[in-house]
């Protein structure tokens, strides 16, 4: 029963770690829309850095 609980409790924990860092995974096209996102994220605030 003991092992029971604690497989459990892991298993617990773990749903709630994936349900955390879910957003963090990329979407259906992988990672080569979480690059394009970040290229997108960069060429917009590189103007503002360079503007001084």
């Amino acid at each position: 029963m003991t092992s029971f609980i604690v497989f459990l409790v892991v298993a617990i924990i773990a749903h709630i770690l994936v349900w955390n860092w879910r957003p963090w995974l990329p979407g259906s096209e992988g990672y080569a829309s979480l690059i394009e996102g970040v290229k997108a994220a960069t060429y917009s605030v590189i103007p503002y850095i360079y503007q001084a």
